[in-house]
């Protein structure tokens, strides 16, 4: 996983590694930072082969990550901005005993979890000589993702993963040291891992914009102040870039690449998009975090307005390495032109979830040759010109600017918090935007429920709307009718 940034830092050691908080620091800088940081950690805790990654999202948080690698250990990112009952739950699921942070996030580490801590400030080594080897199948990170039972869903991802990952993009992309690439994304989301060493593997700049605020707003800024030329982003960055007006009479020139990923893409946001970035290439890049990021691309191009499915760009076929499949429910292929669950299999795709047989089992179907494919639970069609088009999910799973959100999660913290059973949460998804809607039978104190919540769920999760309903309405099989409360409140 570190080879490209270590080939970078010995053939570049001046070049720009990273701008971040506005502030530029040298690969040489980075890299010597983080042996300092990796002979720590060897030294506090030898045998240990996971280290919580506290995202303090500034120079020290980037030098952290590699000093962790280059101690031939996994990182588990502990994003910030989660409450501290969900990165308990990391923290104890990973058995994680060593925490990387900046001395101002001390407090907060301590309340976190036994763990020791390792405060990286003051930690720097004026020697290059490090002793890196991974093997193929040591875990590199893990990424907790939603579940539906209420608890995070481990996702381990495997160096041969990671690696077959930066492969398959090495084939489609050619980038140097001129590059200047754009990560917009928490360390929590893996789409920041791929921005991350895609920039590193060419000796390019990694610009990350400031993580508070609007950082859709904070990212158009980045790219504008920075010339950056690679740039990926969700697609509900554009609703906020275009509701500000700054599409069209701000132009971005330089951004030669645009990725968009983490939701469904709408055709007409890329026709917004394009109005400021006027030379640049767009990509639909698709990818459960089990399948190590991004397993799926498509290239826009004149022709793709009419391969639209419900105004939403295809997602096109497998990265090199990457195999796809459409089945039916027996797992069967169809026909071209019939819609059916994408499963996919290759290198990239992870093993199984952590500490989870049961889990693991549900997602993977083995064929005849052994070959272990992973369900995506993805709704998808083959069109006449060979690519494959997203049409919706399989489950009670959407995403929520760019996270995967589990509804049924999101449903059991909110009947822990207003302490009624009968709740039913569900998504309205628009071109811009996706927005949760809480559904409780009985009476409840709004305001309460949310701080309750904030307490438990991501920011994200928690919904920006609560409706009482009295009685929910069932169907005739006695389940609460979805479908009729959609209806009637959602459309």
């Amino acid at each position: 996983m570190l080879s490209g940034f270590l080939r970078s830092a010995s053939n570049y050691p001046d070049q720009t590694a990273i701008i971040i908080n506005g502030n530029s620091f040298s690969y040489k800088w980075l890299l010597n930072k983080a042996i300092g940081i990796s002979i720590a950690l060897t030294e506090k805790n030898p045998n240990h082969e996971l280290v919580g990654l506290y995202t303090d999202n500034n120079e020290n948080t980037y030098a952290a990550l590699i000093g962790i690698l280059l101690s031939g250990k996994g990182f588990v990112p502990l994003n910030h901005k989660f409450p501290n009952e969900r990165l308990k739950k990391i923290i104890d699921d990973a058995g994680i005993e060593t925490i990387t942070h900046c001395q101002s996030s001390s407090d907060r580490v301590k309340e976190l979890a036994p763990a020791s801590s390792l405060i990286v400030e003051g930690l720097f080594s004026d020697t290059i000589q490090h002793h890196y080897k991974l093997d193929d199948d040591q875990v590199v990170y893990i990424l907790f993702t939603s579940g539906s039972t209420g608890t995070p869903k481990g996702i381990p991802i495997t160096n041969k993963n990671f690696n077959a990952l930066i492969r398959a993009l090495d084939k489609r992309y050619t980038l140097n040291e001129t590059d200047k690439v754009l990560q917009a994304f928490e360390l929590s989301f893996d789409v920041s891992l791929a921005c991350t060493f895609i920039a590193w593997e060419y000796a390019a700049t990694l610009i990350v914009p400031e993580m508070e605020g609007i950082v859709a707003v904070n990212s158009f800024k980045a790219i504008y102040e920075h010339h950056a030329t690679f740039v990926t982003i969700p697609p509900s960055a554009i609703f906020y870039l275009k509701k500000l007006k700054m599409l069209g009479p701000i132009k971005i020139p330089s951004v030669h690449t645009t990725l968009f990923t983490g939701e469904a893409l709408p055709y007409k946001l890329v026709t917004e998009w394009k109005k400021s970035a006027e030379n640049t290439v767009v990509e639909n890049a698709y990818g459960p975090t089990e399948t190590t990021v991004w397993s799926l691309f498509y290239k826009l191009d004149s022709g793709t307005e009419a391969q639209t499915i419900n105004g939403l760009c295809p997602i096109g076929e497998g990265l090199d390495g990457v195999n796809c499949r459409i089945v039916d429910e027996q797992h069967h292929d169809v026909k071209d032109g019939e819609r059916g669950e994408l499963i996919v299999e290759g290198d990239q795709i992870f093993k199984g979830y952590w500490h989870d047989t049961e889990k693991t089992a549900k997602a993977f179907y083995i064929d005849g040759n052994k070959k272990h494919w992973y369900k995506t639970g993805d709704i998808v069609v083959k069109n006449s010109e060979d690519n494959i088009v997203y049409i919706n999910r399989k489950d009670n799973q959407v995403q929520v600017n760019g996270f995967r959100v589990e509804l049924g999660e999101v449903e059991h913290a909110v009947k822990k918090a207003s302490g009624h059973d009968s709740v039913v949460v569900l998504a309205k998804i628009t071109d811009d935007y996706t927005d949760l809607y809480a559904f409780i039978e009985g009476t409840f104190d709004q305001s309460a429920v949310m701080e309750k919540l904030k307490l438990s769920l991501p920011f994200y999760m928690v919904p920006r709307h609560f409706v009482g309903v009295n009685p929910l309405p069932v169907n005739t099989n006695g389940k609460i009718d979805k479908q009729l409360l959609h209806k009637t409140y959602l459309n």
